[in-house]
């Protein structure tokens, strides 16, 4: 599941990006990784496992999964979302420069517009419904709950992802404070998380991380076949470190 492959030419879509979509999830996986060797520390993980799932609602889109039924070409969608990640850094900047009041490089300020305009200008052959805004951060909830409902009858992968996302967002802004509470009078203390926690953990970051490798890696068949392999190891030797542990206790 490491990167196998240059990312290809701008202009190749939806390639390029859902390989855009599967590296950017690479540095929250790694970054989970590396919290999940560290048991005062792994409970953070469940923010990388948050927006790894994000980027797996943007790339379900553009692969129009079961349930979705989007519009448009798999071209047309890919763009639609480039032009919403461009589109949201050059308001980014123009809101830190105008509220904040903190100046960037002019050519940094005219590189972000350039990239928007020009995802806008690409995308207006589509015709699309989304105003010229793109597929935005907005998209992902309606997106997981047409996912889960088309799977809602076997309780699969999807149903998970949307309770995963709803549960880690509730948690992101408001912490488990049942990991922070200390039974001694006026404090607080962090506990250690489990082994079946962290183990757990690695198996919902494998979820979302696998489909956006699979997803990315769907024109080499080869290396799809190897990053399913791989997923699939990870995942039951999780699974049998959480299960012994459990059992154990």
């Amino acid at each position: 599941m490491e990167p196998w492959k240059a990312p290809g030419p701008r202009r190749v879509y939806p390639a390029v990006t859902l390989r855009t979509l599967h590296l950017a999830g690479l540095v929250h996986f790694q970054s989970g990784v590396h919290l999940l060797r560290r048991p005062l520390l792994a409970y953070a993980v469940e923010q990388h496992v948050r927006t790894l799932i994000e980027l797996l609602a943007h790339a379900a889109w553009i692969q129009n999964e079961g349930g979705l039924n989007a519009p448009l070409t798999a071209r047309g969608r890919a763009i639609c979302v480039e032009l919403g990640m461009a589109d949201a850094i050059a308001q980014e900047f123009r809101l830190l420069e105008s509220e904040g009041g903190i100046k960037f490089p002019t050519q940094t300020l005219e590189n972000s517009r350039y990239l928007a305009e020009h995802f806008r200008q690409l995308h207006v052959k589509d015709k699309c419904r989304c105003g010229g805004k793109g597929h935005g951060f907005w998209t992902v909830k309606p997106t997981l709950i047409k996912l889960a409902n088309a799977d809602k009858a076997r309780l699969t992968t999807a149903n998970l992802l949307y309770g995963l996302w709803r549960t880690y967002s509730r948690s992101t802004h408001h912490p488990r404070l049942e990991n922070l509470a200390a039974n001694v009078p006026g404090g607080a203390a962090l506990q250690r998380s489990s082994i079946a926690d962290r183990s757990l953990w690695l198996q919902n970051l494998l979820l979302p991380q696998s489909y956006l490798a699979l997803a990315a890696a769907s024109p080499f068949p080869a290396a799809k076949r190897d990053i399913g392999l791989s997923a699939e190891f990870l995942r039951d030797r999780a699974r049998r470190l959480g299960v012994t542990v459990s059992d154990e206790s």
